[in-house]
């Protein structure tokens, strides 16, 4: 499904997609996760995940969430280098929580304390800031926890 304004394609990703999302997940992060890592998460129960690419099937960016009952969590969201400031992120999250929203569904997430900019992004989206998880990431680094209620 595009969007007019959007120069990018957003879909259903697939285990099919995974090495895209494995490429992606390599440029989008110091500590990306492995392969392997990815492929248990997009074959898990309750996986959920969205590509996005442009008009000539380029892979810039995904997000992949894990729903369980009538929760979802945000598991990651990763845009290419050259997309960036693009709304690609934005673009793959609205797209999900609106049909988190129609199924009636909530979503949290944990976020790294000093990602100023992710942060804004998800209260821009709706997400309300709930509590913090203090060394919860490998480096001992904290985490934000957002959630956001069905319907934003």
């Amino acid at each position: 499904m595009a969007d007019p304004k959007e120069p990018f394609h957003l879909r259903a990703a697939t285990i099919a997609d995974l090495a895209a999302i494995a490429a992606l997940e390599g440029c989008a992060f110091a500590e990306p996760w492995t392969a392997d890592q990815l492929a248990g998460s997009l074959a898990g129960t309750g996986a959920l995940a969205w590509l996005a690419t442009t008009p000539e099937d380029l892979p810039v960016g995904y997000a992949l969430f894990r729903q369980v009952a009538d929760e979802a969590e945000l598991l990651r969201v990763a845009t290419a280098p050259a997309w960036r400031r693009r709304q690609v992120a934005q673009g793959l999250l609205r797209r999900a929580l609106a049909e988190f929203d129609r199924a009636g569904i909530a979503c949290h997430l944990e976020v790294r304390a000093d990602n100023l900019p992710a942060q804004a992004l998800y209260r821009r989206l709706g997400f309300d800031l709930a509590g913090l998880r203090k060394g919860y990431y490998p480096d001992h680094g904290d985490a934000w926890l957002y959630v956001r209620r069905a319907g934003g």
